[in-house]
């Protein structure tokens, strides 16, 4: 399908720095448990914005959706492929997302391109993160959306940025880990997939384009761009290190193409059920 790049920043107003980042193991476990755990804010922001094509998109508390309350969600799944940076006290953080629309197999699933900051540890953390996604229960349609989403706490401001309009902000006050830096960045996408049973097929819900990266990458596999970070040195600049995460590599991987090494490119998807991830 056709498709465009959205560019997403989050930087903080109030530029004060802290302790050093906890280790990557303990990062690691962090951002895997970012979905688990998240929850309602009282009061969640909400704006429309038009984009070139006519679409309207909504930028909505994706959490606010009642069915993520059930208990048979008990034995659901997230599955990510990502790329993560540990190693810096950030403020800010952004990436051109190279936008689809891919497949949902039930309407109870969903798939996302997106950004992730959080700070904290494994079992108390916070998390604001940023991207499209294609949600058929809480959007009712299969159609591609932007979407933010963070976790509640307990001084600065995060502030998102869609190419080059503000949309808004998370104010320091309702923020604990969170109000002076991310310890965490990744970008990448996830799969939420409700069934997780041993007797059960994998989804068939793509990940970023639905072709894995090994697949003639550019037009055809999804990519993130122009992946960048900002810490205690005030400047935009590549993260370095990097290293890359996949949960389930025969269903969706990933890899970072570095034929520009100023601006690699970071490929990450895949169709779920295949035959070599049945």
């Amino acid at each position: 399908m056709g498709k465009i790049i959205i560019m997403l920043s989050l930087s903080m107003a109030l530029l004060v720095f802290i302790s050093e980042v906890d280790v990557k193991v303990e990062a690691i476990k962090t951002l895997s448990e970012v979905d688990r755990k998240l929850k309602l804010l009282n009061k969640p922001a909400v704006k429309s914005i038009k984009s070139e094509d006519g679409d309207i998109i909504d930028c909505v508390d994706i959490y606010k959706q009642p069915a993520f309350d059930h208990p048979k969600l008990r034995n659901h799944k997230i599955q990510a492929a990502y790329l993560i940076t540990t190693e810096g006290n950030y403020i800010g953080a952004r990436g051109n997302i190279n936008l689809w629309n891919p497949e949902v197999e039930y309407s109870d699933e969903y798939t996302t391109g997106q950004i992730w900051l959080t700070s904290g540890l494994v079992d108390n953390f916070e998390s604001i993160e940023a991207g499209w996604m294609v949600n058929p229960m809480f959007f009712g349609t299969t159609n591609v959306r932007l979407f933010v989403r963070w976790t509640d706490p307990s001084t600065g401001n995060w502030w998102l940025q869609y190419a080059d309009e503000v949309i808004g902000y998370w104010p320091a006050e309702i923020l604990s880990y969170l109000k002076e830096k991310a310890s965490i960045v990744a970008w990448g996408g996830e799969v939420y997939r409700e069934h997780v049973w041993p007797d059960k097929p994998h989804t068939a819900t793509a990940m970023g384009s639905g072709q894995f990266p090994s697949s003639g990458l550019f037009g055809n596999a999804c990519y993130i761009a122009s992946i960048r970070i900002v810490d205690d040195s005030i400047q935009v600049k590549y993260p370095d290190p990097v290293s890359y995460i996949v949960d389930e590599p025969n269903c969706y991987n990933a890899l970072i193409d570095q034929d520009d090494p100023e601006n690699p490119f970071f490929y990450f998807g895949g169709p779920g059920l295949c035959a070599n991830c049945p």
